[in-house]
């Protein structure tokens, strides 16, 4: 497959509304690859609302089979009940218990992959951030269990820089977590970027190359001089293109999402970026 087939959308730039089947009919003009983030709006819908959820799934499944698209899904990770590291084993258990079931709405649309945050850092009183590995091990055991009966794999995503709350796992957990429970990875390529942005190329490609074979997901977009905001393709200085081109000649066989939005940019800029570079890897 080319790289331009590769390429895909993300909900999240809309800031996941609940009218799903609306948004993915929108984005299925020009994406074939679609991330379906469950949050905020969409998260309400599936807490609150089945009734009205199963119509949309019913939807979905529909514009999937006569556009032949591809779904991915992205949990809900904002807030204590997705936080699958806490300390406090209720609050654990609540969290792996809230993720199962958006398992069950990935599945629900044909999914093959679903992406998780690995949730928070906690702090003590003097400020200290610490969490605790054997925590989140157990959540992502049972997580992976309850994914493999259903046919869909865990990927864990990779933590950007400036997010003080969010967990940044390193390479080695990472490489310990996919060999432990049999999970995968999502790349953000924007989180990498923002860690690795001063190191040269040599060391840069060397730390993506170690990484490639345990990503089955990348997520992307531009970057300005390296920080950690989301921009449409071209509105910054990263050479996105030369790391999507160094994944697909290192082996890798995944896609490409265009996901999260900044720097004051509407959903509709970013969908024009993505169409555009879409063209012009389809004229290379």
């Amino acid at each position: 497959m080319s790289l331009f087939q590769k390429i895909g959308f993300s909900t999240n730039i809309f800031g996941n509304p609940a009218e799903i089947d609306v948004l993915v009919g929108e984005l299925s003009r020009d994406f074939k690859n679609i991330e379906i983030e469950f949050e905020k709006g969409l998260r309400e819908l599936v807490d609150n609302d089945p009734e009205k959820l199963n119509k949309k799934i019913d939807i979905l499944n529909e514009i999937k089979k006569s556009k032949g698209l591809y779904y991915s899904v992205h949990a809900p990770y904002i807030g204590i009940k997705t936080d699958i590291s806490n300390r406090d084993e209720l609050d654990r258990i609540i969290a792996v218990d809230y993720i199962s079931l958006y398992i069950n709405e990935a599945s629900r649309i044909g999914a093959k992959y679903f992406t998780i945050h690995p949730g928070y850092l906690e702090f003590d009183d003097n400020g200290i951030s610490d969490f605790d590995f054997k925590q989140l091990s157990k959540s992502i055991l049972k997580l992976s269990d309850l994914a493999k009966e259903k046919g869909i794999s865990i990927l864990l995503e990779n933590t950007g820089s400036d997010r003080e709350k969010y967990i940044v796992l390193s390479d080695e957990q990472h490489e310990i977590l996919c060999h432990e429970y049999s999970i995968y990875l999502t790349l953000d390529i924007v989180h990498f970027e923002s860690f690795m942005n001063k190191k040269s190329t040599n060391e840069y490609n060397q730390a993506l190359k170690k990484l490639i074979p345990y990503v089955r997901n990348a997520h992307f977009n531009d970057v300005l001089n390296g920080e950690h905001i989301h921009l449409p393709l071209g509105e910054g200085n990263f050479n996105y293109h030369r790391i999507l081109s160094f994944m697909v000649n290192e082996g890798y066989k995944g896609n490409f999402i265009i996901e999260e939005s900044g720097g004051g940019f509407s959903p509709e800029e970013f969908i024009l970026a993505g169409k555009e570079y879409i063209e012009s890897l389809n004229g290379r």
